[in-house]
C-alpha cells in the first residue's frame, strides 16, 4: 500500500542547508516528507497561497525579511499550518520569540536529521490539530455561554413580564371583587330604601307628635325621645348614602380651581373643627391650573374627607391640606395612576393629611369597601369613602389612602389639569 507523503514547505535562504535536508531525507529507507523549497519571503508567501502544505520548516532570517516579522507574516498567511522555527545558536531568542506568537516547535540547524525532521515534523501536525480542534471547541463553548446568557436573560424577561401580569390580574380581580360589591349594595339599596323611608317618616312624625304632648316635668321622656329621634335620623341619612351609592347620577362639568373649591368645604365644617380644636395648615399652590369638576359633587368629596379626619383627632390635632400640578410620570407611581393618566399629562395632586391614630396597614386595602369602618361604633356608616371614590372615578381621577410619615393618614386625590 502506497504511503501518501507530508507536504511540508521549507523557506530558507542557505542552499546548501536545503539540499543536505533533501539528501537527508531520501537517505531514509521510507521518507515520509515530501519537501518543497522557498528561498525568500515572497516566494514563500505564494507557494502557501497556491499548495496545501500541512507543515512549514522556517528560517527566521531570509534575504527579504529577518527575525519575529518574518514568523508573523508567515502565520498570517497560514494560520492553520504548523510551523516548525529552524535556527542557530545565535538565533535561538528569536526563536523563542517566535513559539511564544504560536510557532510549534524550533530546531538547531547544527542538530537536525531525516529522522528527527520527520518526527519533529509529526508532533508538529498533531499539536496543531489538537490546538486548532481545542480553539474551536473553546469557540463552541463560548457560544453556548453566550446563548445561556441570553436564555437566563430572556427567561427572567419572561418572568417579570408574568410576574407584572399577575399583578395586574390581582388588581383586576380586586376591582370585579369591589364592583361586584358596589351591584350587591345597589341591589339591596334599590329594593328595600323606598320601603325603608316611608317608615322612617312616618317614625319621625310620631315622635314629633308625641315631644309636643308629653308632661313638661317629664325630663327623662323627653331625652328617650330625643335620642328615638337622632337614631332615626342615622338611619334616614344611611338610607340616603345607600341611594346616592347605588343610584346612576350625571356629572355636570364646570372649569373649577380646585383650591377655590376646597376653601369652601371647609366651611361646612367650621363648626367640627373649632369643636375639635383642630388646626388648618394650607399649602395650596399659587396659580394652579383648572380642572372639569362637577363643584357640588367634589365638595362632598372634601366634606368626607374633611370629617373622616376630624373624627381620628378627637383631641385635636392639625388637618394639612396641599395641592401641586405635576406632570404625569409612570416611573414613579405606574400602580398609584392605574392607566387613567397618559404620560406626559398635567395632574392635580391633592393631599388630605391628619396627625390623628391613622390606619392599619392591613386595613388600608378594605377603606372603600361599602359599610367598612375603622371607627368606633356610633361614628361614621363606612359609606363616607366609597361614596367618596366613585366621585372621582367619575371625573376620571384616582384617590388613594395612605400612612403619614409622621402618623395619621394622607388621602391622595389625582385629577387631570385642563
Amino acid at each position: 500500500m502506497e504511503t501518501k507523503l507530508i507536504p511540508v514547505l521549507l523557506v530558507e535562504r542557505d542552499l546548501k542547508f536545503t539540499r543536505f535536508l533533501r539528501e537527508s531525507l531520501s537517505s531514509l529507507t521510507s521518507s515520509e516528507i515530501e519537501l518543497s523549497a522557498a528561498h525568500t519571503l515572497a516566494e514563500a508567501l505564494q507557494q502557501l497561497g497556491a499548495h496545501p502544505f500541512q507543515a512549514v520548516l522556517l528560517d527566521l532570517c531570509l534575504t527579504d525579511s529577518e527575525g519575529a516579522q518574518t514568523f508573523a507574516r508567515i502565520h498570517e498567511a497560514a494560520p492553520t499550518v504548523p510551523i516548525v522555527i529552524l535556527t542557530c545558536h545565535e538565533d535561538e531568542a528569536f526563536a523563542l520569540q517566535a513559539l511564544r506568537q504560536g510557532a510549534q516547535d524550533y530546531l538547531l540547524k547544527t542538530k537536525i536529521d531525516g529522522k528527527i525532521l520527520t518526527r519533529v515534523t509529526r508532533y508538529a501536525i498533531e499539536r496543531k490539530r489538537i490546538e486548532l480542534k481545542l480553539l474551536a471547541t473553546n469557540g463552541d463553548l463560548l457560544k453556548s455561554n453566550h446563548d445561556l446568557a441570553q436564555s437566563e436573560e430572556a427567561l427572567r424577561r419572561a418572568l417579570e413580564e408574568v410576574q407584572a401580569a399577575n399583578q395586574r390580574l390581582k388588581a383586576t380581580q380586586l376591582q370585579l371583587i369591589q364592583a361586584a360589591k358596589m351591584e350587591c349594595v345597589g341591589t339591596l339599596a334599590a329594593g328595600v330604601a323606598h320601603e325603608v323611608k316611608n317608615p322612617l317618616q312616618t317614625i319621625l312624625m310620631g315622635l314629633s307628635y308625641m315631644s309636643k304632648n308629653i308632661p313638661i316635668d317629664d325630663q327623662t321622656l323627653v331625652l328617650v325621645l330625643n335620642d328615638m329621634r337622632d337614631a332615626v335620623r342615622r338611619a334616614d341619612a344611611i338610607v340616603r348614602d345607600l341611594l346616592y351609592l347605588s343610584a346612576a347620577r350625571q356629572i355636570e362639568m364646570k372649569r373649577h380651581n380646585v383650591n377655590t373649591v376646597m376653601e369652601r368645604s371647609l366651611l361646612f365644617v367650621n363648626y367640627d373643627l373649632i369643636r375639635s380644636r383642630v388646626l388648618v395648615n394650607r399649602d395650596l399652590q399659587a396659580e394652579l391650573p383648572s380642572a372639569l369638576l362637577d363643584e357640588a359633587k367634589m365638595e362632598q368629596v372634601f366634606i368626607n374627607l374633611f370629617m373622616n379626619a376630624i373624627q381620628a383627632m378627637p383631641n385635636g390635632g392639625n388637618l394639612m391640606l396641599r395641592t401641586r400640578a405635576n406632570i404625569c410620570d409612570y416611573d414613579v407611581a405606574p400602580d398609584f395612576l392605574e392607566n387613567k393618566f397618559q404620560a406626559g399629562d398635567q395632574i392635580i395632586a391633592i393631599e388630605v393629611e391628619d396627625t390623628g391614630a391613622g390606619i392599619p396597614v392591613e386595613k388600608i386595602s378594605r377603606v372603600f369597601e361599602p359599610f367598612f369602618t375603622t371607627k368606633p361604633n356610633g361614628i361614621g356608616t363606612g359609606l363616607g369613602l366609597p361614596i367618596s371614590k366613585q366621585i372621582v372615578d367619575m371625573h376620571g381621577g384616582v384617590i388613594k389612602l395612605s400612612a403619614g410619615a409622621r402618623g395619621g393618614a394622607i388621602a391622595t386625590i389625582l385629577l387631570k389639569a385642563e
